[in-house]
């Protein structure tokens, strides 16, 4: 049996790297200002009702909700068009500093110590794009780099490395996928960003964002893969009693589908 490994590396030129590392310079900056937001609401609440400090004292309204992570992804939006600095640097990279910070806290929180700290300069040391895409990845200043590194061939790779292993390939449509309900296939509308579970009161399905995304891209796939046969989709189990019927005559297995 025959393994293929593939292993590209970028190398940045001088100005590329130069530019990630004010990129690194701001996330470090996003990250020590989130932080003393969250550090100074919590310390204005330590405070007794009936007494003051002796060295110095929070004075933060009583009435502020607590700052976090996605009211201070909303204050982000804001700063990005007052800080110039700030525009340069894409903003998934941003928020990505500032998930590190929740993750933090929830961690601290989950085990009873290790308060988080203040980022030095230089310990800020990597940053990460959340969402991969081809389009986002083919301008910029890594453009070049990331086409001839063959990021874009990466699915004609896997068509044929799934061929080879005996393994059904298809290419699934995205769109909608966290707007539809895996449960009863119904359109539920776009989401906020902040609303990470999914509720359909329709149907009372109830789970988390991300899974009923998953669950519908599965769904998509099965019925591609099913090329007119039988088939009971995992939304269905429980609710209905017979399997669906799927006609789809011009799905073969072997070749991708797209529905763009």
């Amino acid at each position: 049996m025959l393994n293929l490994t593939y292993n590209y590396r970028i190398y940045p030129g001088l100005d590329q790297e130069a530019q990630m590392l004010d990129w690194l310079e701001q996330c470090c900056r996003v990250y020590n200002y989130a932080f003393a937001e969250r550090k100074d609401w919590i310390g204005s609440r330590k405070c007794p009702v009936n007494a003051c400090s002796i060295k110095q004292e929070y004075i933060i309204s009583a009435d502020a909700p607590y700052p976090d992570y996605y009211k201070q992804q909303n204050a982000l939006t804001r700063a990005k068009r007052e800080i110039p600095e700030l525009k340069a640097v894409h903003s998934q990279v941003l928020q990505d500093a500032l998930k590190r910070l929740d993750k933090s806290f929830k961690f601290m929180q989950k085990r009873g110590f290790g308060f988080p700290r203040f980022k030095k300069f230089g310990q800020y040391r990597s940053f990460v794009f959340p969402q991969f895409k081809f389009k986002m990845t083919s301008r910029g200043i890594l453009a070049k780099h990331c086409l001839d590194a063959a990021w874009g061939s990466f699915l004609e790779i896997l068509k044929w490395v799934a061929w080879k292993r005996g393994v059904y390939f298809a290419r699934v449509d995205p769109n909608g996928t966290r707007q539809t309900c895996p449960q009863c296939g119904v359109h539920t509308g776009k989401k906020e960003l902040g609303e990470r579970v999914h509720h359909y009161s329709e149907c009372g399905y109830t789970t988390d964002r991300d899974v009923a995304a998953a669950q519908v891209v599965m769904q998509r796939g099965l019925v591609l893969a099913a090329d007119g046969q039988s088939v009971m989709l995992p939304a269905e189990e429980g609710c209905l009693g017979t399997p669906m019927k799927q006609e789809n005559p011009t799905a073969r297995k072997g070749s991708p589908r797209s529905t763009r």
